[in-house]
């Protein structure tokens, strides 16, 4: 560019400078849309749990866990008819 005669670059300048406005006057209306429409978003509120809690995906209280064990413990002793099942708890 610096090589170029000053009124090319007078020329180069000013076209560049003229694009540029017209650019950021084309984006006023889509601003415009985008604010009216966050606006209107429905809001959800936050939950006050962690997702995989509020889906019950979590891992389980330890004491419900073994009460849970027992009773599968208790089911399959009574299917198989066997008194001795073995403890799964850690």
């Amino acid at each position: 560019m610096k090589q170029l005669p000053e009124q090319v670059q007078d020329g180069i300048v000013n076209a560049y400078a003229d694009s540029l406005a017209p650019v950021f006057w084309y984006l006023v209306p889509f601003l415009i849309i985008a604010f009216l429409l966050a606006w209107l978003v429905k809001e959800i509120p936050l939950s006050d749990e962690a997702g995989m809690i509020a889906r019950g995906e979590a891992v389980a209280d330890p004491d419900k866990t073994h009460a849970s064990v027992d009773a599968v413990d208790d089911a399959v002793s009574q299917a198989s008819g066997d008194a001795d099942v073995p403890d799964h708890r850690p």
